[in-house]
């Protein structure tokens, strides 16, 4: 053990990293699923990996993150709050989020209550409600975000960068120009 600034406890030795096991297996739906498990951790998370993702927008910046978004805001037969008085008796939370070529659904909370996890995941994916208000919601949301990102230097660098090494690949959309997010303002709610 060394001590690299006086006064501060020594570094313990370095344990080396065990790559956990994965285990996987496909549904009769076709669905694949992996599974790690982490001894001594009392807690789970579910994720479900759609292909598709900002990438995929087309003429529309943004619609899958504001997709994403919306997916939170209840289903046909729970409203968002009732999602997240559940999700919080889980001692977890959901949230869905647009990468580059996926959108991605997950679940957190207790391994004790892995089965209401997984309900509440399906049902949130199967059985989106996108209520006009949560849909407002989400949109102003975004508009917000949106601006607060175009006056922080380092948004508007990694937007330079992706725009100077994809060129007009569909990669090079970080999210929505301030014209592009106009448009997904105007449209319907």
């Amino acid at each position: 053990m060394t001590t690299l600034v006086a006064g501060l406890p020594p570094l313990p030795p370095e344990r080396p990293f065990v790559v956990p096991e994965v285990d996987t297996f496909t549904l009769a739906n076709g669905l694949e699923v992996q599974t790690v498990t982490v001894p001594g951790l009392p807690l789970v998370t579910l994720r479900l990996v759609i292909r598709g993702g900002r990438a995929d927008d087309g003429r529309v910046a943004g619609f899958t993150e504001l997709l994403a978004d919306a997916l939170e805001e209840g289903t046909t037969s729970r409203s968002a709050v009732q999602l997240f008085d559940l999700l919080q008796d889980a001692g977890g939370d959901l949230n869905a989020d647009a990468a580059t070529d996926a959108t991605i659904v997950a679940a957190h909370g207790l391994a004790s209550s892995l089965p209401l996890l997984a309900e509440l995941l399906a049902d949130v994916v199967r059985n989106a409600d996108f209520p006009r208000d949560g849909v407002r919601r989400v949109k102003a949301l975004s508009l917000e975000d949106l601006e607060t990102d175009e006056s922080e230097p380092g948004f508007l660098a990694s937007r330079a960068f992706a725009k100077a090494v994809y060129g007009r690949h569909p990669y090079a959309t970080v999210a929505p120009t301030d014209r592009k997010s106009t448009r997904l303002n105007s449209s319907h709610a």
